[in-house]
């Protein structure tokens, strides 16, 4: 579920046959109320219809870079549904990671737009040649 902007909370949403609803929502998981789903989540839910599997799809939001907190957001649902014991510390240390180094990107960019925008002169080159 794609998203803009940063993400600090990742609700998790479920998509399913009506037969696994009751127990989806008892963990605390919503219903994806409209979209389109695409991609292996898709394929995986079109089979299980075909064959009269229950199945179902769990999604978080995420941004266009890596979201390793979406990820680790899932496996904590997984683990508490199935009672597995799948670690998600490491992944949400290198969300962490991530989203501290885009916005520090972000900060450069921002500050190389205010200098464009002053006319500011700067080491170096500064003229482009066509």
């Amino acid at each position: 579920m794609p998203q803009r902007g940063i993400i600090d909370d990742y609700p998790i949403y479920y998509a399913a046959e009506a037969d696994m609803v009751e127990t989806l929502e008892k963990y605390g998981i919503k219903k994806v109320e409209k979209g389109i789903i695409v991609g292996p989540e898709a394929t995986i839910l079109n089979e299980a219809l075909s064959n009269k599997l229950k199945a179902y799809a769990l999604f978080a939001p995420v941004l266009e870079i890596p979201t390793p907190e979406a990820g680790a957001a899932i496996l904590e649902v997984l683990n508490e549904i199935y009672s597995l014991n799948i670690e998600t510390s490491k992944l949400i240390e290198e969300g962490k990671e991530i989203k501290a180094k885009m916005l520090e990107l972000a900060e450069k960019a921002q500050q190389y737009q205010q200098q464009q925008q002053l006319g500011e002169p700067k080491e170096g080159y500064n003229r482009y040649f066509q």
